[in-house]
């Protein structure tokens, strides 16, 4: 199967931002509330 230009931007677009959430959840779980009680985001 072959993808058009603006198909592999689009999935590549979908992709990063995918793995850009897992990594913001991942990153507030890991660095958990308690600890930055007193920082503000």
């Amino acid at each position: 199967m072959r993808m058009t230009l603006s198909e592999v931007l689009l999935l590549l677009t979908f992709v990063s931002s995918v793995a850009y959430g897992v990594f913001d959840i991942t990153w507030k779980i890991s660095h958990d509330d308690k600890k930055y009680k007193n920082k503000k985001d």
